[in-house]
């Protein structure tokens, strides 16, 4: 059966000023008083801090790595309509929230007069215990503590399909970022990129101690044809395990139970061992553990391509030797089929964070609200035609592509790469995926659909307006205040 999901980050700013604003206690402690049965989510290292709300009929309503950058991640649903009502009731009790300490949500996919240095780091920074381990990997955290902002749509798969799936939303990323690119602005000046956003991982991986951080950030080198193949490029050779989480009630931060492992293997050599040695992040203790699927399972957010395969294992039903074993034989598809995994989809990462605005607002109310949900719409629609998807996208070279992506990131619709423009691209694209949806599903599309009419994403309309129409950027972040 379809599932459906989304993890929506939005730019918190100033109403009056624009500026760049943070989440209060009180923003927490309302949204926990709007949610029946609510519950408060606390900081790991500042325990008396909320960093979030977990709201049964909505999900988890929090933090992303800043206080500037709200992230709601929720349930899942059994249908685009269900997805479309948690989003629209989510934004707008975000919006009334914010409203009575005057900030308000931002239709960007940056905060453009946000700044990336250590000052702004350290004030806006998430008190989240993990910071600690990825500034030891050597990651530049505070590239994107400017509130860089993406719409992240969950799609299940079955397992048969999952690498054609990801392979395919993976090539059509282009139309991702031509349609959705919104951050043309970045740190008060005229970005070269109309999807600076994306632009983001070079930076943040730069001094990473680890190649594969830096190569599995990128477009894929080749195309996934199965499990076997994502697996390895993920997790394979020329990567390195980040760490293990100890369990028991005895740890009761992030930082306290993680584990980093001697000589720092791979995910799939550390699987392969009878036992591993290691130490404490935190206390430097050395210790010995066996290696678990539950120790890859959480590493899965660790690659930041433009999709990414997620899955939860039924660990009752495989272990460390069943998974290796079908990875070795190119079965896991048979593997995952048969039980092994209780859920598997596709989370897409290119979208830019489109909002409804005062402008949008007055063209429709579909087109307005579109903005959040199309590209849950678009990905489902891509997934549920997948054969026809993947046939389109298999008429070009990976390499090509790969290049179209990156025109697009930096001219949007208007790219081009040897003859192909990113536009038509993102037209076909779009076509293709409204034959995967049903009728009543369509309306979710009225914002590409707008987009494609109008040869203009958020990004276009908003150079419009500082190039022809001489609006300063202040003022462009005020007029792109969210309108619910």
């Amino acid at each position: 059966m379809s599932t459906y999901g989304a993890e929506i980050e939005k730019p918190i700013s100033d109403i009056t000023t624009g500026q760049p604003r943070g989440l209060s206690q009180r923003t927490f402690a309302r949204i926990s008083e709007i949610f029946d049965k609510s519950e408060l989510d606390y900081s790991d290292i500042e325990p008396n801090t909320v960093i979030a709300v977990e709201a049964p009929t909505i999900g988890h309503i929090g933090l992303d790595n800043g206080y500037n950058l709200q992230e709601t991640s929720s349930k899942v649903t059994k249908s685009l309509g269900d997805l479309e009502n948690i989003i629209q009731t989510d934004l707008k009790t975000i919006q009334n929230v914010l409203a009575e300490e005057g900030a308000t949500v931002i239709n960007l996919s940056i905060h453009p007069l946000g700044k990336t240095d250590k000052e702004t780091h350290r004030v806006f920074v998430a008190p989240k215990g993990v910071y600690k381990y990825i500034a030891k990997r050597g990651w530049d955290h505070a590239a994107g503590i400017d509130a860089k902002a993406q719409n992240s749509p969950s799609t299940g798969v079955l397992p048969e399909n999952a690498a054609k799936a990801l392979t395919t939303i993976i090539g059509a990323s282009a139309a991702f970022v031509g349609i959705f690119a919104n951050s043309p602005f970045q740190e008060g000046k005229v970005s070269q990129f109309k999807e600076s956003r994306l632009k983001m991982w070079d930076r943040f991986f730069k001094n990473s101690i680890s190649e594969g951080d830096r190569v599995t950030a990128k477009f894929p080198d080749k195309p996934f044809n199965t499990l076997k193949d994502y697996f390895g490029w993920m997790y394979g050779e020329g990567t390195n395990i980040h760490f293990v989480m100890a369990s028991g009630d005895n740890y009761k931060t992030f930082g306290e139970a993680v584990i980093l492992i001697d000589n720092n293997p791979s995910v799939l050599e550390y699987l392969s061992m009878k036992k591993a040695n290691g130490k404490f992040l935190k206390s430097g203790d050395k210790v010995q553990i066996k290696p678990n699927l539950k120790h890859a399972e959480v590493l899965q957010f660790a690659q930041f391509a433009s999709a990414r395969i997620r899955w939860h294992f039924d660990h009752s039903r495989v272990n460390v030797d069943q998974f290796l074993e079908a990875y070795e034989n190119n079965r896991l598809e048979e593997l995952f089929s048969k039980g092994a995994v209780s859920d598997i989809y596709i989370e897409g990462r290119d979208p830019g964070a489109n909002f409804p605005d005062s402008y949008l607002k007055t063209l429709n109310s579909d087109i307005a609200w579109s903005t959040v949900t199309s590209p849950s719409a678009l990905q489902a629609g891509i997934i549920n035609n997948l054969n026809e998807a993947y046939s389109y996208i298999s008429n070009f070279s990976w390499k090509h592509l790969d290049l179209l992506r990156e025109s697009a990131i930096i001219k949007g619709l208007q790219g081009e790469v040897d003859g192909i423009n990113v536009y038509e691209f993102a037209k076909k694209i779009f076509e293709i995926a409204g034959r995967g949806l049903s009728m009543p599903d369509h309306r979710m599309l009225a914002y590409p659909e707008h987009v494609l009419n109008t040869k203009q994403n958020g990004a276009d309309r908003a150079l419009e307006d500082f190039l022809e129409k001489g609006k300063s950027i202040e003022d462009i972040v005020k007029s792109r205040n969210v309108a619910t």
